[in-house]
């Protein structure tokens, strides 16, 4: 599988990796936390516009069957439920 980028230039590319590089690793910490939150906020709103009719506990089962898969939500949702989010 190829993991280069296909919406970037090398040269952008590279200035990109020059700027993480150039990160203490605490600073990198911090920018895979707000990617990976950015992206669970992305995907939260792509369930939203597919299923309108879902609840928020709707929302939270289909995210988790991306995540997890659906064995893994069905068990995730059966042990919170009735426990406050």
């Amino acid at each position: 599988m190829n993991s280069e980028p296909r919406d970037t230039t090398d040269e952008a590319r590279e200035v990109q990796l020059a700027a993480y590089r150039a990160m203490t690793p605490a600073q990198r910490v911090v920018v895979a936390f707000q990617l990976s939150n950015d992206m669970r906020q992305v995907t939260v709103e792509g369930i939203r516009r597919r299923h309108p009719g879902l609840d928020s506990d709707g929302v939270h089962h289909e995210l988790l069957q991306i995540l997890h898969g659906p064995e893994v939500a069905a068990e995730l949702m059966a042990m919170n439920r009735g426990r406050p989010r």
